[in-house]
């Protein structure tokens, strides 16, 4: 009776009713009548159950008990699937050392296998790889992990799984936006896993490809989207229970509440997440709980508590060899030595920050956050000593910060950009750039109904406008400094870019006409050009929203200095001046 209560249990899995199955095979297992054969079948179908719903340690100890009797039955293809197990539940408690240990074993037994469908090999070998790609994922190995998943869909493609597919488009979709923040190739995943929710009946695939859509949403400032998909993919872990991931998704809710500036309701969820998840033990998932945590600790100025923190995190990344994990805990002791007011630990502050970004040891977004706390110090630094190489060291840095994302997006930020655009430019009295970099951030944030900023932009045009003859006058008498940092509110911006943390986009460039004329793309906005355009002579694309604001800006082409419309005046700016005149390194003005 006991193999056909477990061909019903398998059935009940397939079927996506997980906690059934797991009560029917609970009933199985307290009689503790079945045969060697059938208590190999026992483990391989809980502890594979188990890794779905969440239960990874007793996944782990089903997989384990799996191994022994297959090798005592001598099945080698059952050993693989016990190794598949154990190496899944190791993934995810973090534990990847053993997990690719035990996918490397896995491997060797696959060759030595013979069967008569070959289909059972490939998708062994599906199975094994996507594990693999998930452990160099939490590596922050970004090549390594993402050949490995994008070898796992090709493998099982061939043997159609549905279940399988949706898994490796799942998490391709998360790798190429955690590791290398490629929104556009993330969504294209993730979209096609979404397309198969009604094929899929394993639900935590969909509510983990739901966090993706979320993280993206959450990333391009569409915060009401993002807590939707948090909200979808909690509902899911909540009906198994899978406490791990209800822990991520109650992270990822805490992170829309702190940006909506719901310091309460941030610090609640934060700590709920990570409460549940030091339950589960997944040193990964913790410490960029606790990384968020932290930097929450420091926005209310609560120093004492941000230190708590980075004890935590720091006894993790020491029995951690995860470039994340070291990253999370590097980031977070840099800025709160960056809240000291001693020289010393401003400092060593500059110095974790430059190495986090020079070693590229971590991903996207915490290297995104080490240059804008960079750019934050040399602010502080330059309105102190009026260098003027502080000043071209900051315009370098962002100049990287544009750079690394130059493949992103995200126009939450990419508004924000050019607003610090257009600020540097008048630090530099470049007036003329600077207007441009208004027009650009305005044309964004209207263009993307990103409402809060466009009001933002519009207030910086206007105070632009009513201080352009003091800027000219500044021009003129090649005025210190100090005095231009005063007026141009840099230390605001940046600040404002440090609350948001999220992705910025690369700056429009003229040598860049040619990949947005083959993109048709907008020079001004960066959107894609639908309907109505204006084509340049020299080939530069523009909306007609766009085409309409730059014609009544200046009226020239910022390609080719053209006019837009030859039926209105060219509006020129005042001449800009090649040399500008700084204090000596040191001197503080008057």
């Amino acid at each position: 009776m006991s193999s056909e209560e477990l061909k019903q249990a398998e059935i009940l899995k397939n079927e996506g009713k997980f906690n059934e199955a797991l009560l029917s095979l609970n009933e199985i297992e307290e009689r503790g009548d079945l045969s060697p054969s059938d208590l190999l079948s026992f483990h391989l179908l809980k502890g594979s159950i188990l890794n779905i719903v969440g239960s990874y340690s007793d996944a782990l100890k089903h997989g384990e008990l799996a191994y022994q009797k297959s090798q005592e039955l001598i099945r080698k293809l059952q050993s693989i699937d016990a190794l598949i197990i154990m190496g899944l539940a190791s993934t995810q408690l973090g534990d990847l050392e053993k997990a690719l240990d035990v996918i490397a074993q896995g491997e060797e037994l696959l060759k030595a296998v013979k069967v008569e469908d070959p289909r059972e090999i490939t998708k062994r070998k599906g199975s094994l790889t996507v594990i693999k790609g998930f452990a160099y994922f939490l590596m922050s190995e970004p090549e390594l992990s993402l050949n490995n998943l994008l070898l796992s869909l090709k493998l099982r493609e061939e043997v159609g799984d549905k279940n399988e597919i949706a898994q490796s488009l799942m998490m391709i979709g998360y790798a190429y936006f955690i590791l290398e923040g490629n929104f556009e190739r993330s969504l294209k995943y993730a979209e096609r896993c979404q397309r198969m929710t009604d094929e899929v009946t394993v639900k935590t695939i969909i509510a983990h490809n739901l966090m993706s859509l979320g993280n993206i949403a959450l990333m391009k400032g569409e915060l009401n989207q993002s807590l939707d998909d948090y909200k979808q993919a909690l509902e899911i872990f909540e009906e198994f229970n899978n406490i791990q991931y209800i822990g991520g998704c109650l992270n990822n809710i805490g992170e829309i509440y702190r940006k909506q500036g719901k310091i309460r309701e941030a610090l609640k969820y934060y700590d709920e997440s990570v409460t549940l998840t030091e339950k589960v033990g997944n040193s990964w998932l913790i410490s960029t709980q606790l990384h968020n945590l932290s930097l929450l600790a420091l926005e209310i100025g609560d120093i004492k508590l941000a230190q708590d923190y980075l004890v935590r995190m720091e006894e993790i990344s020491n029995q951690s060899e995860s470039k994340r994990i070291k990253g999370n805990y590097l980031l977070c002791k840099a800025l709160i030595l960056k809240t000291s007011s001693r020289a010393p630990n401003r400092a060593e502050s500059e110095e974790i920050l430059r190495n986090i970004v020079n070693e590229e040891m971590v991903d996207f977004e915490l290297t995104i956050d080490a240059l804008i706390n960079l750019c934050d110090l040399l602010l502080v630094e330059l309105k102190i000593t009026n260098d003027p190489e502080l000043l071209e060291e900051l315009q370098t840095l962002i100049t990287q910060l544009l750079n690394i994302s130059e493949n992103q997006n995200s126009y939450f930020l990419l508004a924000e950009t050019y607003l610090l655009q257009a600020q540097i430019s008048l630090l530099t009295l470049d007036i003329k750039r600077a207007q441009r970099y208004l027009t650009q951030a305005h044309q964004i944030a209207e263009r993307f109904n990103l409402d809060q900023l466009k009001e933002k932009i519009a207030n910086e045009t206007e105070d632009l406008h009513k201080k352009l003859k003091l800027w000219d006058k500044l021009k003129d008498v090649g005025a210190s400094l100090a005095d231009r940092l005063e007026l141009a509110r840099l230390e605001e911006q940046i600040g404002g870019m440090l609350q948001n943390r999220s992705v910025l986009t690369s700056q429009v460039k003229e040598e860049e006409v040619t990949i947005q004329k083959e993109k048709k793309i907008c020079l001004v906005c960066r959107g894609v050009v639908l309907r109505f355009s204006y084509i340049c002579e020299c080939g530069a694309i523009y909306c007609e929203n766009c085409a309409r604001a730059v014609s009544n800006l200046e009226n020239i082409c910022w390609a080719c200095d053209i006019p837009i419309d030859y039926n209105k005046p060219i509006k020129h700016f005042k001449e800009e001046r090649k040399i500008i005149k700084f204090e000596d390194k040191g001197k503080k003005s008057k």
